[in-house]
């Protein structure tokens, strides 16, 4: 995360492929380092190779059974796919993360962002009541650091 705050997306980029490269044995590090250089790629702008990156990890955590990094990256992959304007995809998606994670806990790196594309896309679909009190809801249920991440959005 360091390195995206400091826009050094060529660095992480790099580690993350180092890593993927490193073989088995590594797998939740391997996927924590995908999600990591879709973010590094996210922030340079390009967001269509971020979500090809954010759901192989999704796909992979899956595989491996890693319900952590598996929260993580459907996360992100569901909030790629809202931005690309998947908004289906994105709903289907963002529902099925938000059962993973009510099924084994939210142990994401970015807890209390889990149903927070959910709302997003109600709120677009018009029902920014439900949005609204959702949001509000996921908040009130979290750890005061992790519930900054919601009133954010």
């Amino acid at each position: 995360m360091r390195a995206i705050r400091l826009r050094q997306a060529e660095y992480l980029c790099r580690s993350a492929e180092n890593l993927d490269a490193a073989g088995p044995g590594l797998e939740a590090d391997r996927i924590e380092a995908l999600v990591m250089h879709g973010l590094a790629i996210r922030t340079n702008g390009h967001y269509g190779p971020a979500a090809d990156v954010f759901r192989r990890a999704w796909d992979d955590a899956r595989r491996a059974v890693l319900p952590a990094q598996a929260v993580t990256a459907g996360n992100w992959t569901a909030r790629s796919m809202f931005d690309l304007g998947r908004i289906d995809e994105a709903a289907s998606l963002a529902a099925e993360v938000a059962r993973l994670a009510e099924r084994v806990g939210d142990m994401s790196l970015l807890r209390g962002v889990t149903h927070v594309v959910r709302h997003e896309i109600e709120l677009l679909r018009g029902d920014w009541r439900t949005a609204v009190s959702g949001l509000l809801a996921e908040a009130r249920g979290l750890d005061p650091h992790y519930a900054l991440t919601v009133y954010q959005w």
